[in-house]
Parts: C-alpha cells; structure tokens; sequence
C-alpha cells in the first residue's frame, strides 16, 4: 500500500483501483455476463441504407482525464480532435471495443471484420434503491441521457469505408452514436460498480455508513474512492470533510482494494466506547478522540483490602504502529489495621495484524507502577510493609491494568476483527463496502496503523475468473518444430492448428506466425500484469511483425557459472482460433525457450432462465421450530498465547406453514454473441418438444404449456410438483446452433417460516471453526510461567480477569453442554459443596499440575471434565457462592492473602 493514507475526515474509505475494475469486468465478460450487451445489431438509412451488426470486444474502463493518451485509444481515429476526448469532474471512460463486425447495405455489398471502439464517458452517481431506502447503490446512470459517446475505427476500417463513399465513416459515426445512446439510455440503463446495495444505517454504529459519497483519485494509482462517513459532521467537532483532500491513491499491484479507517473513528468509536462499557463510566466522562476527563471509580467492593480506587486519567493513542493506552489510578485502602494510600500508572500497547487471512489482536502490558505509602506513625510501629505493600499492589495490578487491557482489546477484536471483517466481509451479501461489479469476498493481503489511519489491503475474491485454455512456464522448440497455444501441442514442421514456429522460413531464421494467427511484440511490456484488454488491443494490423519476428530480435540469454544472464521478450498472439495469448521468448543453444498463457473467450451460447410464481396455494400444517444461531467471538494474543473469545450462542424460533401448491414456471432463453436474425428457437421437456399452447402429461399429472419463441410457460396442477429436464436450441445467421438445459424441481409443496435451511449445519460448522482456530487460553501462573500447587510452592500472582461478556457461553462445562442453562449451577453448586477454594483456570503451560482442574471459559473440552480439591489448602474455609462465581467468572483468585 501506498502512503500517505487519505482520508478527508470521512470515517470508511475504500480506494478499488481501475486496473482491478478491468479484470472484474474482463472475467464477468468470459463468463458470460450481460453487464454490457455483446452486441448491436440495427438497420440505418442516411446516404446509404442497410444494417450494422457489431459484436463487441472485452469492455474497459479509464479513470484519467485524458484517455486519448492511452495507446489503446490513439489508436483509433474518432473523427474528432483529441482535446474533445478529455473527461471532467468525476467522469469515467467506458471502452467497448469492436471487431468481426460487419456492415450490410442494400443491394448485397457487405462489408466484414470491421475494428474501432466506442467510448461512453458518464459521471459516477450514487443512488437509492427503489426497493430498499436505506440503503445507496453506486454506477453509471445512463437513465436520463449520456454525457458523451464517441466512435472510432482503425484507420484500416476508415479507408474500407470511404471506399463507400466519402461521407460514409461519419455517417456511420452518427448512426452508432444514436443506436448505442438508445440502447444504454432504454436497455441498460444502469451499470453497477458495486457488487450489491451499501447498507446505511444510523450514527451510532461506527461500522455502518450514513451515506455514500465518490470520487476520482489521480494521483498514483487511478482509483475510485468511496467515501463512507458513520456519523454525522459538526464544525464543533473538528469535522471539515471534503473529498479534495484525497489526492493520492493508497492501493497497489498486491493490494488492489484499500479499506482506510480514519485514526480519529478508530480511537472514538471504536476503542472508547469499549472503554467507557468496560469502567462502567458514562460516554461523556471521556473526550474524543479517547480520553478520560473526569475521575472514574472502580468497584472494589469484593477487595476487603482496597476501600476506593478510582482512574483518574486514561488515554489511548495510535503511535509506532500500534494502539498505545496510557493512564493513572489512585485509591486507599487498610491492610493489617493500617490504612495506606496508593497511586500508580500503567500502560498497554495493543498491535493489529494478519493472521491466516483474517485481522488479529495481540496485547502487550508492562507491569504497572504502583506507590502504597503508609502514615508516619504506621512506618514507626514497625510494621512489615514489604509484604503488605506487594499484596496490595497485586490487587490493584487486577482490578486496573488488566481490566483495561481486556476492554481495549476485546473492543478492538470485536468492533474491527469481528463486526467489520470476520462478519461483514465474509458473505458478498454482508457486505457492508464496495469491492468491484464482480466481488464475492475479500482476501487481505497487509495491514498498516498509522497516526492518519488503520489501511487494510486486500484483493477482492470473485466467481468469475478469466478462463485459461492453455499455459506452460517453460516449452522450448528446437529448429522446424511449432506450437498450438490453443492446445498446447508441440510437433514438428508446420501442422493444422500450429500458431507459432521456430527458425525455418520464407524470410529467412525467426519465429513465424503460422495458421491463422498473427502477432504483436510489446515493447517494454511486463508479461504478468499484461491483461485479456492489452492483448486484444495490440496491433496486429500495422505492425511489421506480425507473420515474422527475426531471430535478431529475440533475446539470447547465456549461462555463466550456473546463473542465466540476458533478456526477453514479450509477444501478444491472436491465435489460429481467434483466442489471445501472452508469449514471453528468448534464444539459448539454437531453440526458442517461451512462456505462455492462453486465455478463452466468450463464445456464443443459449442460457435458460427459469423463475416462477405459486399461483394456488392450500394449508396443510402448521406450528413453531427452535434453532440455535452460533457465532464466534475473536480471542487475541497475550504472551505468545490466545486469550478471550468464545461462543455467542443465541436461541431463535418462528412459525411456519405448510402448503400444497401449483407452479407457473416461466423459462426465458438468453442468447449470447449470435448473429440476428435467429432462425427459431426448438423446446423441449424431457425429450418431448413443445411448442405453441398445449398439455402433456408428466409423471401422471397434466402440465399446461405456452411457447412462443424465446419463452416457454409452464403450469402446474395443484399438489402434482414438476421434475424434468427442459432444453432449448437456437441457431444463427451464421448457421451456429447452440443449446442449452436445465433441470427444473419443483415440489408439491411449499414450507415457508421456521427453521431457515442450513441453520443447524451453520450452527455445528461455526462450533467446529471455533474450536479449532482460536482456542481460549489463559496467562501462565505465577513469575515462572508455572505453578504445581504443590507443599512449599509459590503462590501464583493474581490471573488478569479476562471474563467472557455474558452472552459468550463455552461448549462444555464440567463435561456439561454448554447449551444446558443448568450446566454452570450445577457447576458452581458442586465447587461450593466441596470447599475448594481455589478453583480457577489454569494456563496451558502449567504442565506441572498434578490433575487437571476446573477452567469454566475455556475452549478445550479435556480441560473442562473435571475438577479437584487442592489438597494444600483444603483445610481453608469454603468461600461463599458470591466469592467462588467471581473467581469463576474472572479467572482470578480473590483473597488478597493468597496472592
């Protein structure tokens, strides 16, 4: 990632580079995809009269404001002048490149494989939904007219087209323009940049946007920002956003898309809040951005010790990559009969970073600095105050340090780690930011804290991926042999299919462009960030070189003492199959050594979309279904260990209905890169063809059905359900047929309500991922690290109390389902019973112990299926139920004495 880290005073930023909009909008092309139609095809009458038929290339997209300086746009000649080509504001290009495209004028002539571009420039809007008002959508709204579209053709195609006539290429301009204006502004109407709705919320969730808001950085990286503030702004609140702030694009080739979160937000909204719920202090008692203003008490009322102690001042601050909290505390208390003061500060650095894909919490803490002083007359009597003094200091060290180290660190886990990323970006339909028209998660890739703002980078993950057909990393061809990139063959001589060839030739030694293919060298060209867009737009028409590359200009790279020394280079190919390949080439010992990858292409295809409605419906049952929802609360690093996390469990029930239904089924046949006119569309249904209106019958029920060309309508009897196989074929101009099925199931009936499909699976996968990724673990006892509890051992220091919130429920608990609410009565029941005063959890690197113990909030089930009496302090008296469920609960023994 790229610094420094923008942010304008808005609170979210997400920076998606223009490259990674390409290669989203490349793969949604070779899927398939009908973002942009594939093709257009319209009659005209100006001088001439007849029909063009346009099939259109890999679309792309330019977010400077001088495309025309892009080869791939001066390579075109747009008939007008390069200044009128130049975007404003906040407008984008939008490329459609066309080739194989034809122009039939009346009275036969024809003219074919016809190659030029049209440039759409449109400003980005944000939106609100018509279905959904809380929520924004952000594109390319053709709705209400196009800013400017502009057409261009190779200046090949300009001089095939004057041959019509002179005034034929800007005629035919015109005629595009307007087609293609009617066809976005009727048809397309929208071209999203947002894989789904942004959800906006209210300002009291600093993870959730208020609004939306975009623009174009150019600096860098060209990129788009999306500018998401989570609360509203006041000038008395130091708040001056503005968009113009934001100069310098943050994302790089490893990290395409950067989220930015403002430091202030972090710290406020974040990190405050958990700090405020964790002293139990009101949110006014700190100022933004997280810092305390009034004394804040602690409740001390379980330390027999400690009568008050009170923080009186707390601060967090982003420095050196981490979050660094700073504070101070004061109290008194008695110890022995006699009362002492005690002051004391601390500090705890919280570090962010990466761990198996997913954002971690690691604390550090230094002891803290603790002051007891005792009155004049208590130091005269003598008394021992060293070891008072150290028990004191070791409740305070509980009841202060660690509680704050616990409230920053859960609040960060939860409020970034969790809400933000383990929940939101998890599910494209969680997600809360924009990843790009094709997004389906987001993979991170590097995690930056600074004074200005936490960045996360990362690559979005998507479905649509460009399809490989052919590759290798390493082939070599000896003299006369020759290469099929579309298969990946080598033989020797020339053969059916061969794209490439070494050496032997007309026009003398070099590698030869065999078949159909052709070639293009690309100077200066990087082989892997070359895309399907820079292969398809390289020049194949005018370059020399495009059947013959001389061996002279091909690299020789020699060995010396084991290390390869030259260069190479890189060759785009359209091959004998009309696919684009990327070819990197070099010369060693007489044979040509290359790397190759081969990309497919969209072909012509049918897709049936089939959706349906019930039209009839009767209630067969009825009633109510329980099910659990199971999420995992993130733990963080403590002293090469994992502490916090759990289990969120939550029971949820609904009613549900029953219902026998009927169907009417309307299946539409979608066609892709066929020539118009289309010589009919053939249905049928499990072998049977359909076509017109009509009845068969299916597995003993009646079906109604209704075709007419692309659309077939099938309905169902009440009750009778439908499984079968429904299939389409349609053939071309070209005489191209294709075909396409698709399996229907319908039941004959409908549940609705209830328990949701998946959830118990849902349910026992998050279990099973919890467990197995971040197992809870307490500090180790004790200075050493261990503590046997056996005759003579030393005590352990107090265990920080690191409780669990009260929805946070372990598997197990003393061998128990943690499901069961009896489970940790029982529990307490039995320690109380027996005496044991000194249950409590017990570190993994206590491996000393001579039985295992009771840990309730850990994570391991062994650890929870028993407990025992410690035999060194069995004779002490049982604490009350008060006292044994706090040290339960805070993981820590309680009297002071035993410290």
């Amino acid at each position: 990632m790229r610094t420094p880290y923008e942010t304008g005073d808005y609170d979210l930023v997400v920076q998606i580079a223009e490259r990674e909009y390409n290669d989203q909008l490349a793969a949604l092309y070779a899927a398939g995809s009908d973002v942009f139609p594939a093709q257009i095809r319209r009659p005209f009458d100006t001088l001439v009269s007849g029909e063009v038929n346009f099939l259109f290339d890999t679309p792309w997209m330019a977010f400077e404001r001088d495309p025309q300086v892009r080869r791939e746009v001066a390579r075109y000649d747009w008939g007008v002048s390069d200044a009128q080509l130049s975007t404003s504001g906040e407008q984008i290009t939008l490329c459609l490149p066309f080739s194989e495209a034809f122009v039939a004028l009346d009275g036969g002539a024809t003219l074919s494989d016809l190659d030029g571009a049209i440039l759409v420039q449109e400003t980005v809007a944000v939106g609100t939904p018509a279905t959904d008002g809380n929520a924004r959508v952000v594109g390319l709204d053709f709705e209400d007219g196009i800013d400017r579209i502009e057409v261009g053709f190779t200046p090949e195609t300009v001089d095939r087209l004057n041959d019509v006539h002179a005034a034929f290429p800007g005629l035919l301009r015109g005629t595009v323009q307007g087609e293609v204006e009617d066809l976005l502004v009727d048809d397309v109407e929208w071209i999203p940049l947002s894989p789904r709705p942004i959800p906006i919320g209210g300002d009291d969730d600093p993870t959730t946007p208020i609004d939306v808001e975009t623009t174009l950085v150019r600096n860098g990286e060209d990129a788009l920002a999306f500018l998401l503030p989570t609360r509203e702004g006041a000038d008395e609140d130091g708040i001056e956003r503005d968009a113009a702030d934001l100069t310098t694009a943050s994302t790089a080739p490893g990290s395409p898309v950067v989220v930015l979160v403002d430091a202030e937000t972090l710290l406020a909204d974040i990190v405050r809040p958990s700090l405020s719920d964790s002293l139990d202090a009101p949110p006014e008692a700190f100022a933004r951005p997280c810092r305390l203003t009034t004394p804040v008490p602690l409740d001390v009322s379980d330390e027999g010790t400690i009568d008050t102690l009170v923080v009186t001042r707390l601060e967090a601050r982003i420095a050196n990559g981490r979050i660094d909290v700073t504070g101070a505390f004061e109290g008194n208390g008695s110890a022995e009969g006699a009362p002492f003061d005690v002051t004391g500060d601390f500090r705890v650095r919280v570090y962010l970073e990466i761990e198996d894909g997913a954002i971690d919490v690691r604390v550090e803490m230094d002891d803290p600095n603790v002051d007891v002083s005792f009155p004049w007359y208590v130091v005269l009597a003598g008394i021992a105050l060293g070891a008072i003094t150290g028990g004191i200091a070791g409740v305070v060290l509980a009841a202060v340090a660690v509680v704050v180290a616990d409230a920053v660190a859960d609040g960060v886990a939860k409020g970034i780690a969790k809400d933000v990323f383990a929940d939101r970006l998890s599910d494209v339909d969680d997600l809360s930011i924009p990843l790009g028209p094709a997004a389906e998660g987001f993979e991170l890739t590097e995690l930056d804290l600074t004074a200005d703002a936490l960045a996360i980078g990362g690559r979005p993950v998507t479905d649509a991926s460009l399809p490989v057909v052919s590759s290798s990393t390493r082939r070599s061809l000896a003299p006369g042999r020759s290469i099929d990139l579309d298969a990946g063959t080598v033989r020797s001589g020339v053969f059916d299919g061969a794209d490439l060839s070494w050496r032997s030739g007309p026009d003398g030694p070099g590698l030869y462009a065999r078949s159909a293919a052709v070639m293009a060298p690309l100077a200066g060209s990087a082989f892997d960030g070359l895309t399907v867009v820079d292969l398809e737009q390289a020049e194949y028409e005018s370059t020399a070189f495009r059947r013959h590359l001389p061996a002279s200009r091909v690299p020789t790279r020699v060995q010396f003492l084991g290390v390869e020394f030259g260069g190479t280079i890189v060759v785009a190919v359209q091959t004998s199959e009309n696919r684009y390949a990327k070819v990197r080439c070099s010369q060693r010992d007489g044979r040509l050594r290359l790397e190759y990858v081969t990309y497919g292409r969209p072909t012509p295809q049918v897709a049936i979309d089939a959706r349906s409605r019930v039209t009839d419906a009767v209630e067969i049952e009825s009633g109510t279904e329980s099910w659990p929802v199971v999420g995992c609360f993130p733990s963080f690093g403590f002293d090469g260990g994992r502490v916090g996390g759990g289990l969120e469990v939550e029971n949820r029930s609904a009613e549900y209905t029953v219902e026998e239904v009927s169907y009417r089924i309307v299946a539409t046949a979608r066609t892709r890169l066929l020539a118009w006119p289309l010589d009919g569309y053939i249905w049928t249904f499990d072998g049977r063809t359909v076509d017109g209106q009509g009845t068969l019958v299916h597995d003993g029920n009646t079906v109604t059905y209704d075709v007419n060309g692309s659309t077939c309508v099938l309905e169902t009897e009440r009750g009778a359900g439908l499984s079968g196989r429904l299939s389409v074929s349609v053939t071309d101009d070209r005489g191209i047929t294709v075909t396409d099925r698709d399996r229907l199931s319908y039941a004959d009936t409908r549940k609705t309500g209830g328990l949701p499909s998946g959830a118990i699976r849902e349910a026992n996968d998050e279990i099973t991922r919890c467990l197995a990724d971040r197992h809870r673990r307490f500090p180790p006892d004790g200075p050493g690290g261990h503590w046997s509890g056996g005759p003579g051992s030393a005590e352990p220091d107090p265990l920080p109390p690191w409780a669990l919130d009260e929805h946070v429920q372990p598997p197990a608990i003393g061998g128990l389902p943690a499901t069961d609410p009896g489970a940790f009565e029982r529990l307490l029941d039995g320690v109380i019973a027996t005496g044991d005063s000194t249950t409590r959890p017990t570190g993994v690197d206590a491996s000393n112990a001579p039985a295992k113990r009771v840990d309730p909030l850990r994570l391991d089930p062994d650890r929870l299926a028993s407990f025992r009496i410690d035999p060194v302090r069995s004779d002490r008296p049982a604490l009350d139920e008060r006292s044994v469920r706090a040290a339960l609960e805070r993981g820590m023994v309680t009297d002071p004495d035993r410290m």
